[in-house]
């Protein structure tokens, strides 16, 4: 039995877009997923590209109308939605990839294999006519030969002025201009202006007058000079007699296909039947969807081999947009195989309503597994997972998150601040848990182990990770060496702190096929340690704002990347902004100090509020603690800051151990470190205070 979901998601433009109808800083889209019960596993995804203030389904009761749909996915009809053209759009494709094998493959072809590209126009935003200048100057030096510039934005002359400048530099014969007016023109002055373009050998325009004025742009299509081609008089045309009627009565040059708006695939392969029956070419472009769904648009155009350039791209308008195998090279789409597609993750439509029950199973394979522990099956809406948890660690938590209400309450660990109760929509804590799971492959078959106090989110999100996935998770009391009484045979993922690390090893090893460390600093021995284990550990980094890790590094590396539905930048101070279109944080800015790779990954230097500045120079002091950990020993210690006359701030160790040979450090340090990392002073501590986690608490020296 097929089952279906969907997530709403919001774009963040790079810039802000204008059209002659509005301007745009984000967008709203949502996500759609369809799997098979007996292959859960394997899932098909679309995107149900909704333009709000365009699109013909752009209404009060869509996402009740959508969650309608994927309720009762196995008896929809595609001719049936004929009026929710954005949903089609969705639904047939995560239908095809799902046929595919959920690769993000709905239309394979020879152009999904790497071979020829296919050809696209640039396009020019409108915007002043210096900005659109410039525009399209960097197009054509990026090898367009087919240009596309919306107008009607600005005042008529300086567009035209700017449209004279280009035809001056480049004949027809070099560069084909299209245009777009987004029916910006009046009906009484649109043929005049139609005339004083047709001056610049433009090759077409899109919409020159509004839409629904059939008498008026039959005239128009008749005797303008310029060839004109129909976009938005599409949308909303759903019966194929209607598409017919309309066709023959206007006989445009041309039809533009946006799937999105113009009836899914389906219902654009009517519109070209309809086109190719009176001899009218057509093209296709994207209505600012995600690479989700450009993706699917352009495996669909190769499939349709059509012959005139398109108006697609790589998604290079949003900061917060999924890898796509999808490449431009100058002017030409590739698809790279290389690449693989990242899918959004995707949380139930359905409210979280889980019910509890608790019992010991006569299955032998099953108290064979878990013998010794108290076992309890939860049963939630969607699908079971099983807890297993001799001392009821859980308990607390298990309640909480089968309870009515939309969210949890979480205490933040207070390693940069007062500890504190938040409180988490179980929302967003379902698609952490999800993007988490589909990194690490975990299904209704893995083993979670959470040796960690459930108090705190990262031992609440091993048991929302088990929910989501139908797993089963072992919960065990916090200590430094978690697994000594482990009777499975394995633990697909583990979620340990770094004081748990050699611990777990001792008795785990062989066991363990990943583990994630987070809620401290892992040291440069700890490093060497897991990466000499041959185990798949990766460090992570998130906080409980955001509902546990938002992206994960290898150990041998520096580098965190992203999980999906996650996104960075920086700040003027060089802090991390972590953007997600579904989560309802939506944007969150840290006090992380961070080197950006691009906006999927960074690298971390230290808290913007740990930062010294000393003789005018920036001083990181978790950066330098890398450098200094081998030549301390075992010693736990921080660097911190102080006052000095001569320096205005200088680095100061503060380190654990009162018989630590602090001149035989001194002395290592000045042989093998860089002088202006090299500490100040030194101070000596019985004990250095922790969070939970195991984190320093550092504090400056006055």
């Amino acid at each position: 039995m097929l089952r279906a979901s969907f997530t709403p998601y919001t774009l963040h433009f790079g810039f802000e877009a204008v059209t002659s109808r509005e301007r745009m800083r984000s967008k709203s889209t949502y996500f759609v997923c369809v799997w098979d019960d007996e292959h859960p596993t394997v899932v098909g995804t679309g995107e149900c590209a909704l333009f709000r203030g365009l699109s013909a389904d752009d209404r009060e009761d869509y996402e009740s109308v959508l969650s309608d749909i994927c309720s009762r996915i196995n008896a929809v009809k595609i001719a049936d939605l004929t009026e929710w053209p954005s949903i089609v759009f969705g639904i047939e494709t995560a239908l095809a990839d799902l046929r595919n094998g959920g690769r993000m493959m709905p239309f394979p072809s020879d152009w999904t294999d790497g071979g020829s590209g296919l050809h696209i126009n640039g396009l020019v935003w409108m915007g002043s006519v210096e900005e659109m200048t410039r525009r399209a100057e960097e197009k054509i030096s990026e090898g367009f030969r087919c240009v596309k510039l919306k107008i009607g934005g600005c005042d008529f002359e300086r567009e035209l002025h700017l449209l004279e400048q280009l035809r001056r530099r480049f004949a027809p014969e070099e560069l084909e201009i299209r245009l777009d007016a987004n029916g910006a023109f009046d009906v009484d002055e649109a043929l005049q202006k139609l005339r004083r373009l047709a001056t610049l050998d433009i090759h077409s325009i899109e919409q020159p007058i509004a839409s629904r004025q059939w008498d008026a742009m039959k005239s128009l299509c008749n005797v303008s000079p310029i060839d004109i081609a129909l976009d938005e008089e599409l949308i909303g045309v759903f019966s194929v007699d209607e598409k017919r009627r309309m066709i023959e009565y206007l006989r445009p040059a041309y039809i533009i296909l946006k799937p999105a708006l113009c009836g899914g695939f389906s219902g654009s392969s009517e519109w070209i039947e309809a086109a190719e029956n009176v001899g009218i070419r057509w093209w296709v472009t994207s209505a600012l969807e995600s690479n989700i769904g450009l993706n699917a648009l352009a495996q669909w155009v190769a499939s349709m081999k059509c012959d005139m350039p398109s108006g697609l791209g790589t998604g290079q308008l949003y900061t917060n947009n999924f890898r796509s195998p999808v490449e431009r090279r100058g002017a030409m789409l590739y698809y790279n195989p290389a690449i693989e597609a990242e899918r959004p993750e995707i949380i139930s439509n359905s409210r979280y309503t889980p019910s509890f029950s608790s019992k010991n199973h006569s299955n032998k394979s099953q108290k064979s597994l878990a013998a010794n522990f108290c076992e309890s099956l939860i049963t939630t809406m969607t699908r079971s997972y099983r807890i297993i948890d001799p001392e009821g660690l859980a308990a607390a938590f298990v309640e909480e998150w089968q309870n009515d209400k939309d969210h949890i309450t979480a205490r933040t660990s207070g390693s940069t601040d007062t500890p504190k109760d938040i409180h988490l929509l179980k929302a967003d804590m379902e698609l952490s848990a999800r993007a988490t799971c589909h990194h690490f492959g975990i299904g209704p078959e893995s083993v979670l182990f959470c040796p960690l106090s459930t108090d705190y989110i990262a031992g609440k999100m091993m048991i929302v990770r088990a929910a989501v996935a139908g797993a089963t998770v072992v919960v065990e009391r916090p200590s430094s060496t978690p697994m000594a009484h482990w009777t499975l045979d394995r633990a697909d993922l583990t979620a340990i702190v770094p004081s748990q690390i050699e611990g777990l090893l001792a008795n785990g090893r062989g066991r363990l096929r990943s583990v994630i460390v987070g809620g401290a600093p892992v040291t440069p021995e700890q490093e060497r340690i897991m990466t000499d284990s041959g185990i798949d550990f990766r460090a992570t980094y998130g906080m409980t704002e955001t509902c546990s890790h938002v992206a994960l590094r290898r150990i041998d590396s520096r580098r965190f990347e992203a999980l999906p539905g996650f996104s960075f930048h920086t700040d003027d101070r060089g802090c991390l902004v972590i953007e997600s279109g579904s989560m309802s944080f939506g944007r969150l800015v840290t006090n992380d100090i961070v080197k950006l790779h691009d906006n999927k990954s960074f690298q971390w230097l230290g808290r913007y509020d740990n930062v010294i500045i000393s003789g005018g120079i920036k001083l990181f002091p978790e950066e330098i603690e890398r450098e200094i950990a081998p030549y301390t020993g075992s010693h736990a210690f921080y660097l911190t800051g102080r006052k000095s006359e001569r320096w205005g701030e200088e680095l100061v160790m503060v380190i654990e151990c009162e018989d630590v040979d602090i001149e035989a450090i001194d002395r290592a340090l000045s042989l093998h470190i860089d002088h202006r990392h090299k500490p100040k002073g030194y101070i000596v501590k019985r004990e250095l205070p922790r969070t939970p986690t195991g984190k320093l608490l550092r504090h400056r020296i006055k």
